[in-house]
């Protein structure tokens, strides 16, 4: 992300049509949130993140979400669909708070996910970018840093050539799967992302 120009701050003043979250559930593994500002372009701002393991749901996760909801007026939640009590509870706390605000499960739609990711890093006609992380989100862009694919086959292919997983490994990627839960709903899916993974995830390239 960073070499491609995507770490920015929005301008000053800058207003958003809306504002919305992910939410990927964890303990052991950290609970990692994602906030985006959405603009009139359609384009995200990941505006702020959350990045916590081994934090109570109930204690200290939930009141770090409410917070959050407060400063950036976030209007709604995309939840992992693992975890559903933990978006009911999110859901009644945001209730309790009077908060103009819903917690909803997110669609875990894998390869779909990062094919909208993929096609709003890349640079547009206008010459800017759909997607843009403010430098703050030190663990999204770390993450962003360190995803990829296992390099190991999974099978065999017609011709005898080795067949690549589909998906990524499922290492380092709490707030890249926030950020899916996200902007998939909002944008839907694009073109493929294999080249841009390729490239900047070091995926090998097939035989």
């Amino acid at each position: 992300a960073s070499e491609g120009g995507n770490v920015a701050e929005p301008p000053q003043n800058k207003t958003f049509s809306r504002v919305i979250g992910g939410v990927d559930w964890g303990y052991t593994n950290p609970t990692a949130a994602a906030v985006f500002g959405i603009d009139g372009d359609e384009r995200a701002w990941q505006l702020d993140e959350y990045y916590q393991r081994r934090a109570p749901l109930d204690a200290v996760v939930i009141p770090a979400l409410l917070e959050l909801t407060r400063k950036y007026n976030v209007r709604v939640w995309r939840c992992g669909p693992d975890e559903p009590e933990h978006i009911r509870a999110l859901d009644h706390a945001l209730a309790e708070a009077k908060l103009p605000c819903r917690a909803f499960p997110a669609a875990n739609a894998v390869r779909p996910g990062i094919q909208t990711i993929t096609r709003l890093l890349s640079k547009r006609e206008d010459g800017t970018r759909g997607l843009s992380i403010s430098p703050r989100c030190v663990h999204t862009l770390a993450e962003y840093a360190s995803y990829q694919y296992d390099s190991a086959p999974v099978s065999t292919g017609r011709a005898g050539a080795p067949l690549l997983p589909e998906q990524p490994l499922k290492q380092n990627d709490h707030l890249m799967d926030s950020t899916r839960y996200i902007l998939y709903l909002t944008f839907g899916h694009g073109r493929s992302a294999q080249a841009w993974l390729n490239h900047h995830f070091d995926r090998p390239e097939s035989p």
